[in-house]
């Protein structure tokens, strides 16, 4: 992962599997792209917190 994924991860984590309460957070921060964000998403699949 790199920065930006990485960045996007914890906010889908600090959102507590909340996917758009985290997306609300992310769309505040250009650095945070929407390739970083599936990305980051598709790891996120993977978290106990998910869910989906």
């Amino acid at each position: 992962m790199n920065r930006a994924e990485y960045g996007a991860l914890k906010e889908y984590i600090a959102a507590g599997g909340d996917i758009e309460k985290a997306k609300a957070a992310m769309a505040r921060n250009p650095f945070l792209t929407e390739a970083a964000q599936e990305r980051a998403l598709d790891v996120f699949r993977h978290h106990k917190s998910y869910r989906g």
